[in-house]
């Protein structure tokens, strides 16, 4: 047991960079993709990832000088900083528990597809961090990752029906 929790802890520990395109080969390998192509896709995927969190991780570090000399400059006092959805993105992205938060996620959508309940199949992984990054911040302030799991899914399941029901009166869904 403590193999298996040793190799899910490393599994978990990965990047966020290097984590997503392992999911998306998974998940190209299971959709029976061209491996090159599914490969080339996941190599992008992470390089562009990579990018996004150096040049994140280059604002953080200097966020603080430049307000600093904006503020001396032209006396102006900043109370707060909105670095939009990029800053929270990434935070969103580093999810620990992100492979099974997919898995999830994936299993809920097909499955009330499957059942009928809904008629909107999510494919944007990428617009997922919204709910992860809920996940996160139920998990922050109880302490417990089950709740914050769950707080995540139901975030999900919120967005899913709400398009399912927005579709219909703009007809949008024709199935």
């Amino acid at each position: 047991m403590q193999f298996l929790n040793h190799y899910l802890q490393r599994f978990f520990g990965l990047e966020p960079y290097i984590l997503l395109p392992l999911i998306m080969l998974v998940i190209g390998v299971l959709f029976r993709l061209k491996i090159k192509d599914t490969l080339q896709a996941c190599i992008k995927l992470g390089i562009g990832f990579s990018g996004l969190f150096l040049i994140f991780n280059f604002f953080a570090e200097n966020a603080g000088v430049l307000i600093t000399h904006i503020t001396a400059r032209t006396g102006v006092q900043l109370s707060m900083l909105d670095a939009g959805w990029p800053f929270l993105a990434s935070i969103a992205w580093s999810y620990r528990y992100i492979p099974l938060f997919i898995l999830a996620v994936f299993v809920l959508n097909f499955g009330l597809v499957y059942f009928r309940i809904i008629r909107t199949i999510t494919i944007d992984i990428w617009n997922l961090w919204e709910m992860l990054l809920v996940a996160m911040f139920v998990t922050q302030l109880t302490g417990n990752s089950f709740l914050g799991f769950g707080a995540g899914i139901v975030t999900f399941l919120l967005a899913i029906l709400l398009a399912d029901l927005v579709s219909k009166p703009l007809g949008v869904c024709r199935a």
